[in-house]
This record gives structure tokens, sequence and C-alpha cells, in this order.
């Protein structure tokens, strides 16, 4: 099979590694293992240039980087109709860890360069594809607090995350929301909403275990103190927050957010990244819509 890599030099641990021992131990592994690859390296300003320069002459993408870039990566792979390898040099690698990709990037080539191609979900937000999740309120109320904290490290991240999550629920927002799904529409106050590429399973961080169920999980969160929503945080990274009362889960293919007092420059998390929320969102998802590579059974 034909690869491009593109490896994102500003994305994830590829920020503290030699990139040119990087770069050239994932052409010997894929070279040896029968298949055709060009390496290609980039930074965060180039890097959809660098992608679809990637999409147009491959039968597969590998790309390394951190979540944002995986995210990029999926939107161009299924316009191109190519195919997505995930090396998981990020710091959560959800993605990764939703097709069993194994987190230690040596493991993960050996297991990509002999892997299969099959077929996964895809959500969309509007016009926009998501791999993992589109959320309003809280979270994206965390990333914009991490915005304004320096790191340079995949540790530094992730300290920078703890930092801006307390500093999001030392103020929890409360917002107001038309959610319409197939069961009916209603209007309730909350403070997060979730939307996951098929539904989150407990007992680790939360991602999907599978991708082909063919639903979108619906999270909703109510209004919580501080304290309620530290409890959560907590539970949420040790696997064991469905059994929260303040947060109700469902199981939809389709449903609409109407957000009635929306304020100019609001704005939603879509795979992780920021992007300005709409007054109306329509949610679906589309069944096997994109080709990755993932290990063998």
């Amino acid at each position: 099979m034909k690869y491009v890599a593109v490896l994102n030099e500003e994305g994830g641990t590829l920020l503290t590694m030699n990139v040119d021992e990087f770069a050239s131990e994932v052409a010997r592994v894929f070279e040896e293992a029968g298949h055709t690859i060009q390496v290609l390296r980039t930074d965060n300003q180039h890097l959809i240039q660098t992608l679809e320069m990637a999409a147009s002459n491959a039968d597969a993408i590998l790309v390394a980087g951190g979540d944002g870039t995986v995210s990029a990566a999926s939107t161009i792979a299924i316009s191109s109709k190519v195919a997505l390898a995930v090396l998981p040099a990020g710091t959560m690698n959800l993605f990764a860890r939703s097709l069993s990709i194994p987190l230690d990037l040596n493991s993960a080539m050996t297991a990509l360069a002999n892997g299969r191609i099959t077929k996964v979900d895809v959500g969309w937000a509007n016009d926009r594809s998501f791999i993992h999740q589109f959320s309003v309120g809280i979270h994206p109320s965390l990333l914009r607090h991490r915005r304004r904290i320096e790191y340079k490290s995949r540790l530094g991240k992730l300290f920078a995350s703890i930092r801006a999550a307390l500093a999001a629920i030392r103020r929890p927002l409360v917002f107001e929301a038309d959610i319409q799904t197939p069961a009916g529409n209603t209007r309730r106050r909350v403070s997060g909403i979730f939307v996951s590429n098929n539904p989150f399973e407990e007992g680790h961080l939360p991602y999907a275990t599978e991708l082909n169920s063919g639903v979108l999980g619906l999270y909703v969160a109510a209004p919580m103190t501080t304290f309620q929503w530290l409890k959560l945080c907590v539970a949420v990274l040790i696997g064991r927050w469905k059994s929260n009362s303040f947060v109700s889960e469902s199981s939809v293919k389709s449903l609409t957010l109407t957000f009635p007092r929306r304020r100019k420059h609001n704005f939603a998390s879509l795979d992780g990244e920021l992007i300005e929320l709409e007054t109306t969102v329509r949610l679906r998802i589309d069944s096997g819509a994109m080709d990755v590579v993932v290990p063998q059974l």
C-alpha cells in the first residue's frame, strides 16, 4: 500500500523528540512490511496544506501529532476518500484508543504497518465532521483557559489542562439549550452538553470502545456547584462517572441543539479544538464513513 506520513513537529510528543530519527524509523518499519512510504514533516501553520498534498498522492495518510492534528487529518481523509492511520503522539490519544492502537509509538508503528483497513462512523455538527466529540459549555471553557497557559511538552500540557479545568469549574457556566431528538423536544438549563461519535464506555478515559454502532452518545450535565464539578472531573478521570446523578445519557442517530440566548463569540469544542458556536447545531452520525487502518485481530 502507498502511504504518505505526515509528522507535525509542533504537535504532541514530537515537540520533545528527535524527529529525524523518528521519521527514519517510520520509513524503515513500513518499508520492511512491504509498503511504499513518503515522510513529510510539517508545523501547525502548514498542516492542512501538507495533509492535502499527502491525500492527493496516497492510499493512506499516516499521521503523527496531537488530537488536533488527527482531527484535521480525518477531515481530509474523509473528503479525499483515503484511509487514515494514526500514530498516538498526543496527550490523550483518544481516537487511537478507540481504534485499539498500542500507545507505545514503536509498537503502534509495527501494528499499523501490519494492519488492516476497516470502516468507522463519523459524527457531523452542521457541516463539520468529528471523530471523537462535539461539546458546549464547560469543556470549551476549559480549552479557553488552557489557551492562556504556556507549555512546551506533553507533561506540561497535562498540567496546563488540570489548571484550566480548575479555573473552568471555579465559576461553572449555566445556559439554556433546546434539545430536540426523535423522542421529543425539551428546553433545559445545563452546564455542559457532550455529543460523542458512538457512546463512551466506563472504566477508562471517556472514549468509545467501538466506532461502528451507528449512534451518537448524548450526555447532558445539569448545573452543578464547583465541588460537584470537581467530583465529576475525578470520576471521569478514573472512568466511574455514569452513576453521577447530574449527568444524563442517551443514544441517538441525530439531534438538534438550539441556544436561544447565544452570545457573540460563544464557543463550542470539536475534537478538542475551539470553534464558534452557531445558534442551531444539527448533529448526526454517518455510519462507516471513513476508512481507518487498525491492528490485525
